[in-house]
């Protein structure tokens, strides 16, 4: 497998997470929105396979939400769940795709 490969396959870890577990506007069971948080799923991955705390990826989503969404935010207990959903995901194969052109 090539490293892009795995690197789509992390972000599309990524997205299900976004959909089924934080989801702030409901649309994880809507066919046509299933890409509504695509644009997140870049810099969660950047910040994730780089030296982010927790806290630091709970308070993006939270300014995705606040910000960019114009909604109240989530809970830290209910982000931080995210968090550690997205802390599942396997990132080593797809974290050196991303640093070196092997």
């Amino acid at each position: 497998m090539d490293n892009n490969y795995n690197i789509r396959v992390a972000k599309l870890k990524i997205r299900k997470i976004l959909l089924e577990k934080w989801d702030p506007i409901g649309v994880r069971t809507e066919p046509m929105a299933q890409d509504e948080y695509d644009n997140y799923i870049g810099l969660i991955y950047t910040l994730l396979i780089g030296s982010a705390s927790d806290s630091d990826i709970v308070e993006h989503i939270r300014k995705i939400e606040t910000e960019k969404m114009g909604l109240p935010g989530q809970s830290d207990e209910t982000l931080q769940n995210v968090v550690n959903a997205l802390r599942e995901v396997s990132f080593s194969t797809a974290h050196h795709a991303a640093f070196h052109d092997d």
